[in-house]
């Protein structure tokens, strides 16, 4: 497997030679498929996440809504019926 690694060339003093990058840090077909498989998921997630997000915020302005709806409603004073004009009071007479 070494063979095919890109090396690069170091030189001290008066000598050169080449140094290669170690065996588990090549870059594969299987790296690469799990890379871009992860950021999926992270990125899925994210979107996810955010649309959970967005369904909770409707269902919390409903329920604020109602809420404020019960409060007015409860704390405005209700309208009572307009009073009849007084009728003057009959003179109630004991019978015997």
């Amino acid at each position: 497997m070494r063979k095919y690694v890109v090396r690069r060339e170091v030189k001290k003093g008066d000598k050169t030679f080449y140094k290669s990058p170690k065996i588990q840090r090549l870059i594969t077909e299987k790296r690469l498929r799990r890379k871009r498989l992860l950021k999926r998921a992270k990125v899925d997630g994210f979107k996810k996440s955010k649309e959970l997000r967005a369904k909770y915020d409707k269902v919390l302005s409903k329920y604020i809504k109602e809420r404020k709806a019960t409060h007015v409603a409860a704390a405005a004073p209700v309208p009572e019926a307009p009073k009849k004009a007084a009728e003057p009071a009959k003179k109630v007479t004991a019978k015997k």
